[in-house]
């Protein structure tokens, strides 16, 4: 293929990364915009008082995420979650919650448990409760599910809690992003879906000579 060639090719190529990346940035947004929606939606079926803590805010958005993918199949946002320390993250949670503040439709609030701040989590004077409504029957009773299970608990509970069950937590290092689809299985079929993989991995080896 001469020089002329690739010119002509070269626009062509360029225009069409140039859609894809549009493209992957609207639905990028369009998830981000979902997860932020999903923050305010579990801190205003808390009520006034809204959620205590960094972690109990997350573990609501991934119990919220868990509970709507056991009842309907699919996710309930696009945005992702993610390996932390303490149990399964909301990616980039600080960021969301920071626009969100900034936006006032969030108001983070420090308070102390005993000697140590933390923060407590309503909803700002810009929020519009009308907005934050449920998409659906299942949506607000999912989402009343886990805000009730979070306030049940202790931040140190929730967090021991996952650290056992959680398989998508266990089998992902610090910053992963989390399949939570492996937390809705039994134990016979994580096994099975275990075995699979092994098998598969053997026959790739066995492709590659390895």
């Amino acid at each position: 293929m001469g020089p002329g060639s690739l010119t002509f090719l070269g626009p062509a190529r360029i225009l069409e990364d140039v859609r894809i990346v549009r493209s992957d940035f609207k639905r990028l947004q369009c998830y981000r915009e979902q997860a932020k929606r999903l923050i305010l939606k579990l801190v205003c079926q808390a009520g006034r008082k809204g959620l205590a803590g960094r972690v109990r805010l997350y573990k609501a958005f991934y119990y919220a995420h868990l509970l709507y993918l056991l009842r309907e199949g699919v996710p309930l946002t696009g945005w992702d979650l993610v390996h932390m320390p303490y149990g399964p993250g909301v990616e980039d949670g600080d960021e969301l919650i920071s626009e969100l503040v900034e936006a006032q439709t969030l108001v983070a609030t420090t308070e102390r448990v005993g000697p140590y701040p933390t923060n407590r989590y309503t909803l700002g004077p810009a929020a519009d409760r009308r907005q934050l409504k449920p998409a659906s029957a299942v949506e607000g009773e999912i989402i009343e599910e886990a805000v009730k299970y979070v306030t049940g608990k202790t931040a140190v509970a929730l967090s021991a809690e996952l650290h056992e069950f959680s398989r998508s937590w266990l089998a992902t290092s610090n910053g992963d992003p989390l399949d939570v689809a492996l937390d809705t299985m039994t134990d016979e079929e994580y096994a099975r879906l275990r075995l699979e993989a092994e098998a598969a991995k053997t026959e790739l080896r066995a492709v590659w000579g390895e």
